[in-house]
């Protein structure tokens, strides 16, 4: 049950926030539990007490993990980071070894990413070391949630405009890329695969996986996430909620709809979408500014393109970020209840410029951790 709409108030507020009116109606039908209205008033005064004491305290200032990426306990914008914890530097997973009577021939050592796309799969299977360059895609940053392997690659063009010299010079064996149009270009002789882009997530991920020998052992991590999506949902009644997935960009403000790739897995672990958000394609439309009310939900999920930390960190001051800022200082902001203490800032490139297994479960850990945290 999506909460309705508040009159638009001052943003030089404090930020209390009640529980919406699903998760009240959830407390008072408990099986063997039985509140009286006063003790409910109770109930929830002490925990919007809680939050704004919350919203008070002071952060401790940005740590960094031993692979050199910032890591921050900050809020952005007054809604609270999520995914803090996580060490980029542990992201990847231990190496698969090659797939059961697959050619050795399969097993690449030298691997060029034209794009990012295939970057998340690799390291859920172990074999980040082995991309010896990689071309991205232009003005995109970097995926700083794999670690600083993804980061400081050795650059081998854009991913728009891939330099050949350049790969050819990195001895690769395997070109995975992106888009077509690239792998039409004059790269070299090593074997090229174009990846999937859209579609289903878990479709990238075993085409990246088959072209390097280990497509049983994605299925496999893949069947493992897809059941701990499953009871993840059930733990936290997760479809008793409605959530919304924004992101801020430099100049507009989106919505990522169900068929997005944080939209997919948020219909993996069970999580509803508001009416408004319901739509199938494309998978990201635009959203005026000046009125959000299709945000409205239980909760918010929001992104600041190029963000993927707190605001001293990883991105930096970035252009999305200073626009986010402005939309959210705004009265039309401010009259939708779910930013009201309901939105939680997210990781960018997790949840909207990653695609694979890595990406996916840090999702559900931010689901896991906040669709039932709120007021």
């Amino acid at each position: 049950m999506v909460p309705a709409p508040r009159r638009a108030a001052s943003r030089h507020r404090t930020r209390g926030g009640a529980a919406s009116p699903a998760r009240a109606q959830s407390a008072r039908t408990l099986p063997g539990r039985a509140f009286s209205a006063r003790t409910l008033r109770g109930m929830v005064a002490f925990a919007a007490v809680g939050l704004v004491s919350a919203g008070c305290a002071s952060m401790p200032t940005t740590p960094v993990d031993g692979d050199g990426i910032p890591r921050s306990t900050t809020r952005i914008v007054g809604a609270p980071v999520l995914g803090v914890e996580r060490e980029p530097g542990q992201a990847c997973g231990p190496e698969a070894p090659l797939d059961p009577g697959a050619s050795p021939a399969l097993d690449a050592r030298r691997i060029v990413a034209v794009g990012y796309s295939a970057l998340d799969t690799l390291c859920a299977l172990g074999l980040q070391e082995r991309v010896v360059a990689v071309a991205a895609p232009a003005d995109v940053a970097p995926l700083r949630y794999l670690g600083g392997w993804a980061s400081h690659a050795q650059a081998a063009g854009s991913a728009e405009n891939p330099d050949g010299s350049a790969i050819q010079a990195a001895g690769a064996d395997l070109i995975l890329i992106d888009q077509q149009d690239a792998a039409d270009a004059a790269l070299g002789s090593a074997r090229t695969v174009v990846v999937p882009t859209d579609g289903p997530w878990t479709r990238t991920v075993e085409a990246v996986a088959e072209s390097v020998g280990r497509g049983a052992a994605a299925r496999a991590m893949i069947g493992g996430f897809t059941d701990s999506a499953a009871t993840t949902g059930h733990d936290i009644a997760a479809a008793q909620a409605q959530a919304s997935i924004a992101r801020f960009t430099a100049d507009s403000l989106e919505i990522l709809g169900p068929a997005s790739f944080a939209g997919q897995v948020l219909q993996q672990i069970g999580v509803h979408r508001p009416p408004s958000q319901r739509f199938g394609s494309p998978a990201v439309r635009t959203l005026d500014p000046g009125d959000v009310a299709a945000l409205e939900g239980d909760v918010l999920f929001l992104s600041f393109a190029g963000k993927d930390s707190g605001e001293d960190d990883a991105g930096g001051d970035t252009a999305a970020l200073r626009h986010g800022e402005e939309v959210m200082d705004s009265d039309a902001w401010a009259s939708i209840a779910v930013t009201e203490n309901r939105t939680f800032t997210v990781d960018d490139g997790v949840w909207s410029r990653g695609r694979g297994l890595v990406a996916a479960r840090e999702i559900l850990d931010d689901v896991r951790g906040s669709l039932n945290a709120y007021g």
